[in-house]
């Protein structure tokens, strides 16, 4: 799929010592945190985690997510989203890739949609359909919005002679560039614009929405 990248081990092993960094929070402090939380890392066993001398097993890493108050992801998920993770011997992916998958958002690039969802719980698709339902909302609302934006102005400009031309298709900076235009006609055209933006975003908000909930053609 991609060049080859570090394993997740390799990537928890170069992110638990930035993180740490970031948190102020030397090994030893950090071995405090996991001992409080019942696990049996102590100072050495982190440093040698951080130097690769010491694999990590999936409850190990679930204890220093927990220590750490992050998602486990982003232990061995790189931040930059351009690195890849190597997930298989032969398999490397990119990162943002690799979170999409992990967080149960969407499969590996090129594999099956629909058996990567098969498992995926009830609740899960509650709230789905949830922000599906919340993301349509919103572009309906902004869809209002910029219909009232443009029957204000189509209203301004049968009542000012300056504004010549549909209302649809001069732009701000042509309105704007008219000497003498109703100021209310100016402020109608700046309310289209904003309302064109609202409306873009929204319906990108959706798109994204659709994409990571495996909506096709209206169908999960």
């Amino acid at each position: 799929m991609k060049e080859r990248g570090k394993s997740a081990t390799e990537v928890l092993a170069a992110q638990l010592p930035a993180i740490r960094a970031r948190r102020q929070l030397s090994a030893a402090a950090l071995a405090q945190r996991v001992k409080g939380l019942g696990g049996g890392l102590d100072r050495a066993a982190i440093s040698k985690i951080e130097t690769g001398a010491r694999g990590v097993s999936l409850d190990e890493a679930i204890m220093l997510a927990v220590a750490l108050d992050l998602a486990p992801v982003h232990l061995f998920v790189p931040r930059d989203d351009g690195d890849t993770v190597s997930l298989t011997p032969v398999v490397s992916v990119a990162a943002d890739d690799v979170r999409g998958w992990v967080r149960g958002q969407q499969p590996l690039p090129g594999r099956d949609d629909r058996a990567y969802r098969t498992e995926v719980p009830d609740s899960e698709w509650a709230q789905g359909s949830k922000r599906l339902q919340e993301a349509h909302a919103a572009v309906d609302r902004a869809k209002r919005r910029y219909q009232v934006a443009e029957a204000r102005l189509d209203r301004l400009s049968e009542e000012s002679p300056m504004a010549s031309g549909p209302a649809s298709v001069l732009s701000l900076a042509e309105a704007a560039g008219l000497g003498g235009i109703d100021r209310h006609v100016d402020l109608a055209y700046e309310r289209i614009a904003e309302a064109k933006v609202d409306l873009d975003e929204a319906r990108a908000h959706l798109a994204r929405v659709l994409a990571e909930e495996g909506v096709h053609d209206g169908q999960r």
